[in-house]
């Protein structure tokens, strides 16, 4: 038996949780950061709606991406949680301060493991695929 142990894989897959289903949109979201014509992009989505929001980065630091959430909290209100895969700049200490005063629980999802955020994983390819398909499209971003 512990020679079969020793041969088992080091890193077992996590335990992919359903979510809950928020009560209203834009109550729970994700976000990602992702690459589109050389330009950095955040992408949130909605839990509930899957309605997904695209919008170009001047930088990926905190306080670019915070007036950039913003934005989007103006068009569709304050949610209660965001989640993310917790790395740059959503580790930061201004960003923290920013959840903590905007009254936001932020759910970290574990490092190395895009699939725990699948929802905001399948939007990030879904849009990529769409702009890949649409070239025309892309050059309005």
């Amino acid at each position: 038996m512990q020679n079969l142990q020793k041969y088992q894989r080091e890193n077992q897959k996590e335990i992919l949780i359903n979510p809950e289903i928020p009560g209203r949109p834009w109550q729970k979201v994700a976000c990602d950061f992702f690459c589109l014509k050389d330009k950095e992009h955040l992408l949130m989505i909605d839990y509930l709606s899957k309605y997904v929001e695209l919008k170009p980065l001047n930088s990926t630091t905190a306080q670019s991406v915070i007036t950039v959430i913003k934005s989007i909290y103006a068009t569709h209100g304050i949610p209660e949680e965001l989640v993310s895969d917790g790395g740059p700049p959503y580790n930061s200490n201004l960003m923290m301060n920013f959840f903590r005063e905007w009254g936001i629980k932020h759910h970290v999802t574990p490092p190395h493991f895009p699939t725990a955020n699948g929802q905001i994983e399948r939007a990030v390819q879904t849009v990529k695929n769409f702009f890949y398909k649409n070239p025309k499209e892309g050059k309005k971003i």
